[in-house]
């Protein structure tokens, strides 16, 4: 999968991603599913992880929302 079709499912919110991969915003430390319902992360800010163990061993925290974890 392609760094441009991660982008464009998180900007669409694909819930057919959610399983796919997560993302980081570098701003907040939050981890979020592609298809969250919360505010759409600038494209500089977004970090890939392709599990959640990865991400919180890197300083994230799964996000209330969309509960990645």
């Amino acid at each position: 999968m392609t760094k441009q079709e991660k982008i464009a499912a998180i900007l669409t919110r694909n819930k057919d991603y959610d399983d796919k991969f997560i993302f980081g915003v570098k701003t907040t430390k939050i981890i979020c599913r592609p298809g969250c319902p919360s505010r759409l992360p600038l494209e500089k800010n977004i970090v890939f992880f392709d599990t959640l163990e990865e991400a919180i061993q890197n300083g994230y925290r799964p996000c209330k929302r969309c509960k990645p974890e």
